[in-house]
């Protein structure tokens, strides 16, 4: 009998279980919006990219910040990293200061809501990316 409450060891695999979900639906993200972003075509020996190398994830114990290509001219930068405020969270950004203009336009140019479109679709994914992990934990 003692073989049929297992409920102490699921408790401790729930949470696990979950922050990997949110961590593997944040990368599904990541990868929806960079394949929707636009890419420039470049100058020089710049060949396009910054925008969509520069989408990022940040978790309670990783980041993917930074990784992108470095800025290619001097009036392009990074902004600063937003981190999550707690381990069951994930944040998706965007690090090219002007994404936010691509994404939602502006009054000399329509918009290109690749971030947007790439959140939407992430949101089909999210149920069963959860749902995987936590089977694969509480099986």
């Amino acid at each position: 009998m003692s073989d049929f409450n297992r409920w102490a060891e699921l408790a401790g695999k729930l949470k696990p279980a979950c922050q990997k979900g949110v961590k593997e639906a944040a990368y599904a993200m990541k990868d929806n919006i960079q394949s929707g972003a636009p890419v420039g075509q470049g100058e020089g020996t710049y060949h396009g990219g910054f925008m969509r190398d520069n989408v990022y994830v940040s978790t309670f114990d990783e980041s993917t910040y930074g990784q992108g290509m470095e800025p290619p001219t001097d009036d392009v930068y990074r902004l600063p990293e937003i981190k999550p405020e707690d381990d069951m969270t994930a944040i998706v950004g965007a690090a090219a200061d002007y994404s936010e203009w691509v994404n939602g336009g502006t009054r000399h140019m329509p918009a290109n809501p690749f971030f947007d479109q790439g959140v939407e679709q992430t949101r089909g994914e999210f149920e069963p990316i959860m749902t995987t992990a936590l089977r694969e934990a509480l099986s």
